[in-house]
């Protein structure tokens, strides 16, 4: 009798807009989806440079590098509260910035070129 139903926060403007809108929308909604399992983060914490370490990591990994980092954003913060971190944007730039150096394809790329300027 009841069906699961999966909501978009993200409204399109035609088709036009439509493949411009894709990463904005993939972005939101996995921020949206972090919001709503870590409820000690607030939306302001995803500012502007959180935002584009999160677009960045869409562009290299895709929507499941997205996920991913969202995991590990939750997986760091499940067992803390407001007070225990001063400024929560700079802390999830940390975050993402490390996810980006040990996690998204192309590492074994950077490792081998640090390795072959040695």
């Amino acid at each position: 009798l009841f069906r699961s139903v999966t909501v978009s926060i993200c409204s399109g403007r035609g088709r036009h807009h439509a493949m411009l809108n894709v990463a904005r929308c993939e972005v939101e909604e996995e921020i949206y989806s972090c919001l709503c399992r870590n409820p000690q983060l607030s939306k302001l914490d995803f500012d502007g440079r959180v935002r584009q370490h999160v677009h960045a990591i869409r562009n290299s990994g895709g929507l499941k590098g997205v996920r991913e980092a969202m995991r590990e954003i939750h997986a760091a913060v499940k067992d803390k509260t407001r007070n225990d971190i001063n400024k929560w944007p700079a802390y999830l730039v940390s975050l993402l910035k490390r996810f980006k150096e040990n996690e998204l394809p192309g590492k074994e790329a950077r490792e081998k070129f640090k390795i072959r300027l040695q």
